[in-house]
């Protein structure tokens, strides 16, 4: 409003001067809508690296171990695996298979397999959705804490979750112990760091006391 009365009003006076207001009127009001344009622009572009950002942060990271020792191990685990990225998430990294003792007492070897899923699910969702898994696949549980099985999936970290609740632990209280879980683990994250430690996987399998042997398979 106040340029166009100062056109106005420079129009009245002298038209040379008035010729000069108008070109420099105009430069200005380029510039403003060039500033307007680019505010505008920026602004939505900030909206979609925030969209993008925001739709990364539902997504987690969840480590998984599989394992058994009872019937067609290899299959088992191959199915489970299936279950697992189809009704969870997508799986983003798998160790190679192997073969260890068992670990606590006295049965049949144990293969275990580790991969890295996905999910928008949260931990305890994902602990439940692997617990029915496991029923559909033959596990039965006993009171033992350890014992002979078909399968088992154990969460190991969720991102890098601190939780302590009545059934669930992360981290896995017993990572650091196991060198069944440390190995593979080790070869698809080992720099990922322990958010309970503070140590790299590397760094806790060196560390690690545990002298059972575990056997790459495949």
């Amino acid at each position: 409003l106040i340029i166009i009365l100062s056109i106005l009003l420079l129009k009245e006076t002298g038209c040379c001067k008035y010729q000069e207001f108008k070109l420099v009127t105009k430069q200005i009001i380029r510039s403003i809508l060039i500033h307007i344009h680019s505010s505008l622009f920026i602004y939505y572009s900030s909206i979609n690296r925030t969209a993008i950002i925001t739709k990364i942060r539902t997504m987690s990271l969840v480590y998984l171990i599989l394992g058994g020792n009872q019937g067609n191990r290899a299959e088992i685990i191959s199915r489970a695996i299936d279950l697992v990225t189809s009704e969870i998430g997508p799986k983003l990294a798998s160790s190679a298979c192997y073969e260890s003792e068992s670990w606590g007492f006295k049965s049949e070897p144990f293969i275990n397999q580790i991969i890295i899923i996905d999910t928008n699910f949260s931990p305890t969702e994902v602990l439940a959705r692997t617990q029915q898994i496991e029923i559909r696949l033959g596990r039965i549980r006993n009171t033992a804490d350890y014992e002979a099985r078909t399968i088992d999936i154990d969460l190991l970290y969720y991102d890098s979750l601190v939780l302590n609740t009545a059934h669930l632990t992360l981290p896995h209280p017993r990572i650091a112990v196991r060198k069944f879980v440390l190995v593979p683990l080790a070869e698809i994250a080992p720099g990922f760091r322990d958010p309970f430690t503070q140590l790299t996987i590397l760094e806790m399998l060196e560390a690690c006391t545990d002298e059972s042997t575990v056997k790459r398979l495949y």
